[in-house]
């Protein structure tokens, strides 16, 4: 293994101070810090580390010293080497093959159970192993669904997703972020390719909570970012049950888009959470001659919009004054008063809304809006508005102390 760091000194002279380094922590047998030098480096020069110098990394350096590596990092460096081939049926039997060489298939239960009767290092160590070792084969057969998907084999790409959902569910332990965000991110391309934009936007959305920004895409490449975030937002506003924007919005990916093609999108997605109609249309006339998406889906986007002003509109109204009329919403949704009972009825069915529609009075009572991440503005609204309220607790607190002798009294007097 040494000598083959030496080898890489020599064949290439200008990453020598990489190859020094892992040689440096190998020498002294810091594994751990090994681990970690060597991810990094992988993780640091994509365009070096690829093809044949990455499966040579693999094959005749980590995979002889795997053993005293960090299980995660090693996996982790095994998908990257998978990833380098360019063979989609080279990658699949790549990874399986060193998937059964590398780690046990043992289950986690018998671990668990010789941890359990026999309470010495090695016992326990062992059982450490096997969840592990349990935790890297599920990335692995992650991995295998993502190339079975790129293959064309959707069925089988299904199966396996499910199996790893399974072996996810019954894990003993907690489960380490990185199998989470692997599960999710190969979830949002199974929907992408054969699902459905509500499907694909609620993994992605999961994605994005389980993987740090720099690892968004595939390791971090910049225009997958982009790509990433661009599928994200057309997903939100295409899907027919999207209605809460603001946990996206207030995620970093968002602001990739700025300065790139794909700028109107954050400001689409801004809009859509305000509810804002005019700037809607604004950004809409300006983008829909370009963007299929937005002339393929003009009319859906236009109730769409309109169910998002008619949210906004019962947000900022106090609780005691959420009975609107006909005319009010007509006017704030830009529809005529005979188009807002069919609204209401759809944002009610939707789940929305919940509420009670008075076809007399011509109004609406508003009882329940769907819960949605706020913005800071809309904080500040719940701010002073709570402000409200606790001066209203206040007023009758004081109201009752004046007044409580008098009621007292009157108490009195009636019971005599």
């Amino acid at each position: 293994m040494a000598d083959w760091l030496q080898i890489q000194r020599t064949t290439f002279p200008d990453k020598a101070a990489v190859f020094e380094k892992l040689a440096a922590s190998f020498n002294k047998k810091l594994w751990y810090q090994l681990s970690v030098d060597v991810l990094q480096a992988v993780q640091d020069d994509h365009a070096f580390f690829s093809g044949r110098v990455l499966v040579g990394l693999w094959s005749d350096f980590v995979l002889k010293c795997q053993d005293k590596l960090k299980r995660l990092d090693v996996v982790r460096l095994l998908i990257a080497a998978t990833r380098a081939h360019d063979d989609n049926a080279a990658a699949i039997a790549f990874l399986t093959q060193h998937r059964d060489s590398v780690f046990a298939d043992d289950t986690v239960e018998k671990a668990e159970e010789a941890k359990s009767s026999s309470r010495n290092v090695k016992a326990i160590k062992t059982a450490n192993t096997a969840m592990e070792d349990a935790q890297a084969r599920i990335m692995c057969d992650l991995e295998l669904a993502t190339l079975k998907l790129k293959g064309g084999d959707s069925s089988g790409a299904g199966d396996q997703l499910d199996e790893c959902k399974v072996a996810m569910d019954e894990f003993p332990g907690v489960l380490h972020t990185a199998i989470h965000s692997s599960f999710y991110r190969t979830n949002m391309e199974f929907q992408r390719a054969h699902g459905t934009a509500n499907g694909f936007f609620e993994n992605a959305l999961m994605f994005l909570a389980y993987t740090p920004k720099e690892e968004l895409g595939f390791e971090g490449d910049e225009k997958e970012q982009v790509r990433l975030a661009s599928d994200i937002g057309l997903a939100a506003l295409t899907g027919d049950n999207v209605y809460n924007f603001g946990e996206l919005l207030q995620h970093p990916i968002v602001e990739v888009l700025r300065d790139t093609e794909y700028e109107w999108l954050a400001d689409m997605m801004a809009t859509f959470h305000h509810g804002d109609i005019d700037t809607f249309h604004k950004i809409f006339k300006q983008h829909a001659s370009q963007q299929a998406v937005l002339s393929k889906n003009e009319a859906f986007l236009e109730r769409k919009i309109r169910i998002m002003s008619l949210m906004e509109i019962a947000f900022q109204r106090p609780s005691d004054e959420r009975t609107v009329p006909f005319a009010d919403i007509a006017k704030l949704c830009q529809l005529d008063e005979d188009q807002i009972e069919m609204l209401v009825m759809k944002s009610f069915s939707l789940g929305v809304l919940r509420g009670e529609i008075d076809q007399v009075a011509r109004s609406v009572k508003i009882t329940w809006v769907q819960p949605r991440v706020l913005n800071m503005s809309q904080i500040k609204q719940m701010k002073e508005r709570l402000a409200e309220w606790s001066e209203g607790v206040d007023q009758t607190a004081r109201y009752l102390q004046n007044s409580a002798p008098e009621l007292l009294r009157a108490n009195q007097s009636f019971l005599a």
